[in-house]
């Protein structure tokens, strides 16, 4: 089961308003109801977020350090020296924002905005979160979800990496009040019932004990931008991917890493999204990115969400 990674060469900013409806906060994208202009419910948030109306440190990228520098520390003992004569730092630079660490704030982000830039319409103002974990307390990633009301079958999906799931009522009539839930993974399967009035987080234990891995699995999948403006960050990866590959591999937790990419443009460019299956072998990859090259777009929003879907 691996552990997927994304890295997208765009700013955070952009990101944030071309697509806030697009997985919302974590949610695979479908049509559904608009987001309701009445302020969000008090009682449907997580506690951690009452307070919370400031950005995550992600999105204050001028006042925070880069992930690449917080991480040359960990780093710099395990990795080489040397590597043909250059420098073992990769020169490219990373911030990260989780929308689910300040959902409120997202919520109402979501709310300014909706008149402002097209989206998807998807009611995110109520969510309930569930963590499926094997007996030992360990996360279960890629554990299969059905959420059910009465005999109805609202959705299916997978629990992320951390064993997580979200679940939105407010995409649905209200006419739906209590869920049920089964998770199964490993061969074994638990159900769980929960009020859409009830608790915002669940912890779904299964039976079982999930495969201890000798190198975990971890895939790094790029998604670019390949539009004219990117030439700079495209050239940067291509000279960079090996070392980065290279402080990747010399962790002390010795990952089997596979890299991807999903490269996307402007609709009617030469293509809107295009494909690079993961692999293990550095070479093959490097020689897919070599073929990389920036061009065409223009004043229109690139496909990012299709991009997404890809990915």
């Amino acid at each position: 089961m691996k552990r997927i990674l994304m890295v997208s060469f765009y700013m955070i900013l952009s990101v944030s308003v071309a697509m806030f409806s697009l997985q919302c906060a974590g949610k695979a994208v479908k049509q559904a109801e608009p987001v309701s202009t009445d302020e969000v419910p008090r009682d449907t948030a997580l506690k951690e977020d009452d307070s919370d109306t400031t950005y995550s440190k992600g999105l204050k990228l001028e006042k925070e350090e880069s992930f690449a520098t917080k991480e040359s520390a960990k780093t710099k003992a395990l990795a080489p020296k040397k590597m043909d004569g250059s420098k073992t730092a990769s020169g490219l630079k990373a911030g990260f924002a989780d929308d689910n660490k300040q959902f409120n704030y997202f919520v109402n982000f979501i709310k300014d905005y909706k008149d402002k830039v097209q989206h998807y319409p998807i009611n995110i103002s109520e969510r309930i979160i569930f963590y499926c974990k094997d007996i030992a307390g360990k996360s279960i990633p890629n554990a299969k979800v059905n959420v059910f009301s009465g005999k109805k079958l609202l959705e299916t999906g997978k629990t992320y990496a951390d064993g997580s799931f979200m679940f939105y009522p407010s995409e649905y009539d209200t006419k739906y009040t209590t869920y049920v839930l089964t998770f199964e993974a490993l061969n074994t399967k638990a159900q769980i019932t929960v009020d859409r009035q009830g608790k915002r987080e669940h912890t779904v234990t299964l039976n079982t004990q999930r495969p201890q891995y000798k190198n975990v699995p971890l895939d790094i999948l790029f998604v670019f931008d390949t539009t004219g403006s990117m030439n700079e960050e495209i050239a940067r990866l291509k000279k960079t991917i090996e070392i980065i590959n290279l402080n990747i591999a010399s962790l002390s937790t010795r990952p089997d890493v596979r890299f991807g990419m999903v490269l996307y443009k402007d609709k009617g460019d030469e293509y809107v999204t295009k494909v690079i299956p993961l692999t293990g072998n550095l070479e093959k990859f490097q020689k897919e990115l070599s073929l990389v090259t920036a061009g065409g777009g223009g004043d229109g929003p690139e496909d990012l969400q299709s991009a997404l879907v890809d990915a």
